[in-house]
C-alpha cells in the first residue's frame, strides 16, 4: 500500500519521538515518567494518522478524540470482534499518562521501564496490519515527489548497505544539485559539498539540523553548481 505523504509524515514524526528512546534504559522515575510521555504521544500520532489513512469514519472531529477513541473507532471499522493488537497495554498507558499529567503520580520504574520498545513493537504491527507498511524502515525518501530524485536517493541507500560509501555519497551530491529551490525563497543557495556555517543556521529555520547539514557537507563530493531544496533526505 502506498500511503499519503502526510501519512508518512505523521508516522515518521511519531518515530523521532519513540526511536531515541526505545534501547535506552530508564533507570529512574523521571526517565520512565518521559518515556511515558514520549511513547503515548508517539502511538497517539501513529494512530490517528492510520485511522485517517484507512478512511475510519466518526473521527472528523479530532479535538476530542483520545487514544483510545482512534482504537475503538479503528477496531469497529475493520474487525468489530476483535481488539486492535496492544490495546489492553494502551489502555493502561493512557491511565498512567493521565495520572501523572494531572496528578503527579510518577510510574512504577519496574512495570513502565520498557515502555517505549513495547509500543514501539505495538505501533509497528498497527502498520503492518493496517497499511503494509515498516514503521521501523520508513524514511524521508518516501516524501520526496520528484521520482527522478528518489530514484538518486534510492541508489544511495544500496550503495550505503552495500559499504559502498563513496558511491553512496556521489548520489547524494547529485540528488541536491539537481534537486529545485522550491523549499527555499529566492537568495537562499546551498552549494553541495561547502560546509558554511552561516548558510547551516539559515537553513536550519526550515527544518533542517544545522550539525548533520555541516557533517554532509564535509563529506559530500563539491558540486558548484548545485543548490540545496531537499536537504530531508540525508
Amino acid at each position: 500500500m502506498t500511503a499519503k505523504p502526510e501519512t508518512i509524515d505523521r508516522l515518521l514524526l511519531s518515530r523521532s519521538l519513540i526511536a531515541p528512546i526505545r534501547f535506552r534504559p530508564a533507570n529512574d522515575r523521571f526517565a520512565v515518567a518521559a518515556h511515558v510521555l514520549a511513547a503515548h504521544d508517539a502511538a497517539e500520532l501513529a494512530i490517528a494518522a492510520i485511522c485517517t489513512e484507512s478512511s475510519v469514519p466518526n473521527i472528523s472531529d479530532t479535538r476530542t478524540m483520545a487514544l483510545s477513541d482512534y482504537l475503538g473507532a479503528l477496531k469497529e471499522h475493520r474487525h468489530p470482534g476483535k481488539d486492535v493488537r496492544g490495546r489492553d497495554y494502551v489502555a493502561k498507558l493512557n491511565r498512567v499518562r493521565v495520572d501523572l499529567k494531572h496528578h503527579g503520580i510518577t510510574p512504577d520504574k519496574e512495570q513502565w521501564g520498557s515502555v517505549a520498545e513495547i509500543v514501539f513493537e505495538h505501533i509497528s504491527s498497527w502498520c503492518e496490519d493496517y497499511l503494509s507498511l515498516d514503521y521501523a524502515g520508513l524514511d524521508t525518501v518516501d516524501l520526496i515527489h520528484s521520482e527522478a530524485i528518489r530514484e538518486i536517493v534510492l541508489l544511495a541507500h544500496k550503495y550505503l548497505q552495500e559499504d559502498k560509501f563513496r558511491e553512496c555519497l556521489e548520489n547524494l551530491a547529485e540528488a541536491i544539485a539537481r534537486s529545485s529551490m522550491e523549499l527555499f525563497p529566492a537568495g537562499v543557495h546551498v552549494v553541495v559539498g561547502q560546509a558554511d556555517a552561516e548558510t547551516a543556521l539559515t537553513v536550519s529555520a526550515y527544518g533542517v539540523d544545522p550539525g548533520r547539514f555541516l557533517a554532509l557537507q564535509r563529506l559530500l563530493p563539491f558540486h558548484g553548481c548545485g543548490a540545496l531544496s531537499v536537504f530531508g533526505i540525508a
